[in-house]
């Protein structure tokens, strides 16, 4: 007679990620709401200054050289927090050209600070349709002092048009790259 009983195992990393989104309208000066609204979603988590940063500068980027910028343009931006793996930044815009610009001698290089920084990044979409970029930044290990893993952040306490969600998008709608 087999005695051994299945017991289920609880894996955090099988459960479903926080998603938090918000909207904005594609100007300069809502940059700083996203970067307030990044940093009140990744409070208390690991490595969430670094986060912020390159969340912001990706919004920067929207407002500056995309179709977001154009009167009635908007950008948006989601944090996708899979707790103890990892958390995904995505800015998405309205589109236009995309050309990775050359070193230059002076400004600031956003998507350098991207590739230095982050564990991985990308991006989606066209010219016509938008863009989406984003970037991964693995869990760290020694995280233990992060938030309780058996409850999600708080909400925001940013005004604006904030939503959480609790499903991620499909595997197969993203296109990573990962730092070497």
């Amino acid at each position: 007679m087999d005695t051994r009983a299945i017991v289920p195992i609880l894996n955090v990393n099988q459960l479903s990620p926080w998603v938090y989104t918000a909207s904005y309208p594609g100007q300069p000066g809502q940059v700083r709401k996203a970067r307030a609204f990044l940093a009140s979603v990744l409070d208390e988590f690991p490595l969430a200054d670094d986060m912020v940063l390159l969340g912001s500068e990706l919004c920067a980027n929207a407002v500056l050289h995309s179709g977001s910028k154009k009167p009635g343009g908007t950008f948006a931006i989601r944090a996708e927090v899979r707790e103890g793996e990892s958390v995904r930044i995505e800015v998405s815009d309205q589109g236009g050209p995309w050309a990775e610009r050359g070193r230059r001698r002076s400004g600031s290089h956003g998507l350098d600070l991207v590739k230095a920084i982050a564990d991985g990044w990308g991006i989606e979409g066209d010219a016509r349709t938008g863009w989406v970029v984003w970037f991964l930044m693995a869990w760290p290990a020694t995280a233990a002092d992060g938030p309780d893993p058996g409850r999600p952040p708080p909400l925001p306490r940013v005004p604006g048009s904030c939503q959480r969600h609790g499903a991620a998008r499909p595997a197969s709608h993203r296109r990573e790259t990962a730092r070497t």
